[in-house]
Order: C-alpha cells, then sequence, then structure tokens
C-alpha cells in the first residue's frame, strides 16, 4: 500500500458521485456565465475574468469533479487564453521555493517509512507509557503528534492505527462493563486521528496547508515565513491543543476507569521485539533526518556569513533529501536509503496543488481583484481584528467539514487575505 498517495493528507471519503457529476457542469458554466456578463464597476476585465477562474476551479475542488491536483492546472490554460497573464507568468508559482521545501520532506519521510524508522520512534514512545490504560492513549496521541510533525497526518494516522487496534484488543478495562471498553478503543483510535492533525500544526511540512500559506505570504506580500518561525507559533499551541484533547477524549467524551494492566506493555514490547536491533539503514536516515532538522531551526545562524538564502530552509530540505540518495544502506549490494522506487510514492499531486493555488492567487492580486474585494469590505474595518478572525474561522471550518484542507486553503487565502487588506488588518493574523 503506498501510504503517501492520499489526495491531499487531510480529508475523508470524497465528495459523493451526484456532487462530482453535477459540480462538473457547474463549474465551468457558472465561470462562462461571468465571462458573458459585463465586470463589475472599478473591476479591470482582466480581473473579472480571474475570478471566473476562481469560480471555476472553486467549483472543482469543492465537489471533486476531477482530480484536484488536475483541477490546479486549470491556471496554465485558463489565464493565457483569457488575457489575463502569458503562460510564463502562469507556471512560475508552481515552482515556489517552499514546493521544493515540501518535496524533500516528502523524500525524508519516505526514507523513514521505507526503512521502519517511524515506527520504531511509535513504539519507544508507547514503551514509556507504562501499563496504565490513560497513559497508553497519551503516548499513543505523543508519537502520533511527533510524527506528524515531519510526516504526512494521514501516512502517520494509517502507521498507528493497526498499533492502536492491537492495543485496543488486549487491555482490559473493567472487564464487566463493556461501554467502558468500547470508550478506551474509541479515546484511542479518536485520539490518533486528532493527534495527527493537531501535530501537522507543528511544522512548515506538518500539513500541505501550512506551506501553502507561508508560499503565499511571500509571493503576494513579501513576508518570509522561515521554518523555525511556524514552530515559534506551531508547537505551542499544539502542546497545548494535544492535552486538552487527551482530557476531553478521557476524561469527558469517553470516561473509562483507569487500572494498570499488563497486557498493552507487553503487546509494545513483543512490537519492538519483532523489529529487532536498530539497523544501520535506521541508524543512516535518523541522522540525516536529525541534521536536516537542526538546520531548519538553526538556519539563521548556520548561515551566518553566507549568501543571502544559500541556506533556506529549501536548499537544506533539498540537500537533505540528495544525501538520501548518495548515502548507502548497504554498500555490497550497492543499496541506498532511498531509491527512485520509492521516492515515485511522494505525493506529486499536492505540489501541483500548490502550484494551482499560488497561480490563481497571483493572478487575484495582480489583476486588482484583490484590492476590488477588499474595497468592498471596508465596513469591516470597524470591526475588532479578534471579531474578524473568529468569523473567518468558523467560515472556513465549515469549508473543511465539505471540502479539502489543502484545495480550501488555495482557494480562500486571497479572499481572506484581502478582506484584512481592505479591514486595514495584518492579513498576515
Amino acid at each position: 500500500m503506498n501510504i503517501m498517495s492520499s489526495p491531499t493528507d487531510d480529508d475523508g471519503a470524497g465528495a459523493r458521485p451526484t456532487v462530482r457529476f453535477a459540480g462538473l457542469f457547474l463549474g465551468p458554466l457558472a465561470a462562462l456565465v461571468m465571462l458573458v456578463l459585463p465586470a463589475p464597476e472599478g473591476l479591470p476585465a482582466a480581473g473579472w475574468h480571474t475570478a471566473a477562474v476562481a469560480v471555476w476551479m472553486a467549483v472543482w475542488w469543492a465537489s471533486e469533479a476531477i482530480p484536484l491536483a488536475v483541477t490546479a492546472l486549470l491556471p496554465i490554460a485558463l489565464l493565457p487564453l483569457l488575457g489575463v497573464s502569458d503562460v510564463g507568468a502562469a507556471t512560475a508559482p508552481y515552482a515556489n521555493p517552499l514546493i521544493f521545501l515540501f518535496l524533500g520532506g516528502f523524500l525524508i519521510a519516505l526514507a523513514m517509512q521505507r526503512w521502519n524508522l517511524h515506527r520504531r520512534i511509535a513504539l519507544l514512545v508507547l514503551a514509556r507509557a507504562g501499563a496504565h490504560p490513560r497513559r497508553l492513549i497519551a503516548a499513543a496521541m505523543l508519537a502520533t503528534a511527533l510524527l506528524s510533525m515531519w510526516i504526512s497526518n494521514t501516512a502517520t494516522a494509517m502507521m498507528m492505527l493497526p498499533i492502536a487496534a492491537s492495543l485496543a484488543a488486549i487491555v482490559s478495562v473493567d472487564a464487566d462493563d463493556s461501554r467502558r471498553r468500547g470508550n478506551f478503543a474509541t479515546a484511542l483510535m479518536l485520539g490518533i486521528a486528532y493527534a495527527a492533525s493537531i501535530g501537522g500544526l507543528g511544522t512548515l511540512i506538518g500539513s500541505p496547508p501550512n506551506a501553502l500559506l507561508a508560499s503565499f505570504m511571500g509571493q503576494t506580500y513579501g513576508v518570509t515565513v522561515t521554518f523555525a518561525d511556524w514552530m515559534l507559533l506551531g508547537v505551542p499551541v499544539a502542546a497545548v491543543m494535544l492535552p486538552v484533547a487527551w482530557l476531553v477524549l478521557t476524561r469527558v467524551a469517553y470516561p473509562f476507569t483507569d487500572m494498570a494492566h499488563g497486557g498493552g506493555a507487553a503487546a509494545v514490547a513483543e512490537a519492538l521485539a519483532e523489529l529487532g536491533p536498530m539497523t544501520v539503514p535506521e541508524k543512516r536516515v535518523a541522522a540525516v533526518a536529525s541534521l536536516v532538522a537542526v538546520a531548519w531551526v538553526g538556519g539563521p545562524w548556520l548561515g551566518a556569513g553566507l549568501p543571502d538564502g544559500a541556506l533556506s530552509d529549501t536548499v537544506i530540505a533539498i540537500v537533505g533529501a540528495a544525501l538520501l540518495f548518495v548515502v548507502p544502506a548497504d554498500w555490497k549490494k550497492r543499496e541506498f536509503l532511498l531509491d527512485w522506487a520509492w521516492a515515485v510514492r511522494a505525493p506529486w499531486n499536492v505540489l501541483l496543488l500548490f502550484g494551482g493555488g499560488l497561480s490563481l492567487a497571483r493572478a487575484i492580486d495582480r489583476t486588482g481583484l484583490a484590492a476590488w474585494i477588499g474595497g468592498g469590505l471596508d465596513p469591516l474595518a470597524a470591526w475588532p481584528l479578534i471579531a474578524v478572525m473568529a468569523a473567518v474561522a468558523l467560515l472556513v471550518i465549515f469549508l473543511t467539514e465539505l471540502t479539502s484542507n489543502t484545495a480550501t486553503t488555495a482557494s480562500n487565502l486571497p479572499v481572506v487575505c484581502a478582506v484584512g487588506v481592505g479591514a486595514a488588518l495584518d492579513p498576515l493574523a
């Protein structure tokens, strides 16, 4: 099973066939109607054409009428055809540096998965939990969150769920009360799902929307968000959310009696024994991943004295990924830590989705559409920042119940930031 091939790292089963079928026609139809109608007053024709492309893409992204990554290719065809930009300008955002940062992160994660380093890390964290069911859930959530800071949320959850299932089958919680036994299993499974999302907040490569935001802010507003910058915000937020989620799951939503039971610890020990001693490839992947992580966090200090951008997060990621192809796993077999057969498992569709969102965002900004949207929202200037942020959060939470997190981010960032500018608020906030 290719556990790196999820559409966007964050979503459920996808839209229903009827929704997809309807969206397939509604997207281009809505765009065609807009193109036939005259542009609103104060909006240049190029901005109106960009709005039509945005509506088409939003409908297809929301309905998943075609694969999300294919929808993300529409700007390459439509923006030049409609006279919004030339093909060079339309394709340039697909090579944004942070897209290659994410690619490097994907390849490092694949190397960890190839040699089962991610599984060993998870089991070692679980082994520290002891025999208490609540502590096992806490450890499982912590292991999931730590891994999902570096590996895709979906891949992390898929790796952790079989471990959790075996723990749920072994650990006995109130043997005379089936409801409480079920509560333990439910809290454990949901804990892993929530922890994967929470951990994904911690780093730029933890979840696609993170890097998409950083790319957008750099491209549109010249605001640089480094790996260390993101962690300064993301890690504290995740550190607060994780124990809160654990408390809600184990004490409020699915309470059970916490009792010592050796079965869970024994299951973890058995799984670790099956892995055996840490192999040479595991140690070397761990060394490369650790070097990359240290360089990401310490980049501003390590790069002192070098030309600007010489040790950017993207350069570090690509150097680390390249090392995986030259550091041997077994020199006698001419086997390396990563090969192309594994590299092709990276979710290339996510990278295309980044590019499409950034290409659309660039057109929205440069055609005056963003300024026009912001100008129409002047009344929001009277709102306090916290109220605007709360409204945006509620809107996006609702939208992501129905559509891909990454697609929702790509289609809404330009509009939300235009709201911020129009209301004289900081668009980054």
